[in-house]
């Protein structure tokens, strides 16, 4: 069964134990529409990104097992309404995990050259400098290629 969330993320804090530090945390919450309206009204509202996933995708997701029935989307866990919190961010930082799409090169700061070994060029300091890049298989290519699209996002290493 698939089903939209509203994700968002509260910022936590308080005093330590010892009074004398702040303890900050964050927790993020995942709030279950069965409908993409809904879902999309509530995040134009209180903010937060909205994606459908299929609902088994969820399981192990909540504190304790343990999943609150409320009659809305307006408030927090604490009971307090999230229009006195102030609105939620409503998008996020997305990374893609390319493990087994591409191997490692190595371009060097001092000739540009891009080679499989870190390269032994030395600038005029002695050092060193260059950076790690992925050249990516031509399968790579073509699946980042087609979720760039599906995404409508612009990827970068």
């Amino acid at each position: 069964m698939n089903v939209w969330i509203r994700l968002y993320s509260v910022v936590t804090g308080g005093a330590g134990d010892d009074c004398l530090t702040l303890v900050v945390g964050s927790k993020l919450y995942i709030v279950v529409h069965r409908t993409e309206g809904a879902a999309r009204a509530a995040a134009a509202k209180l903010g937060g990104v909205v994606l459908e996933v299929v609902a088994s995708s969820l399981k192990g997701s909540s504190e304790y097992n343990d999943v609150c029935l409320g009659t809305s989307d307006n408030e927090t866990h604490a009971g307090v309404m999230c229009e006195d919190e102030g609105k939620a961010d409503s998008n996020a930082y997305i990374s893609v995990v390319c493990d087994g799409l591409f191997k490692t090169v190595y371009q060097s700061f001092v000739t540009a050259e891009i080679s499989d070994q870190p390269p032994t060029t030395v600038d005029e300091d002695g050092d060193n400098p260059y950076q790690a890049l992925m050249d990516f298989t031509p399968e790579g290519r073509e699946y980042l290629d087609a979720l760039e699209k599906e995404m409508d996002a612009n990827f970068h290493q």
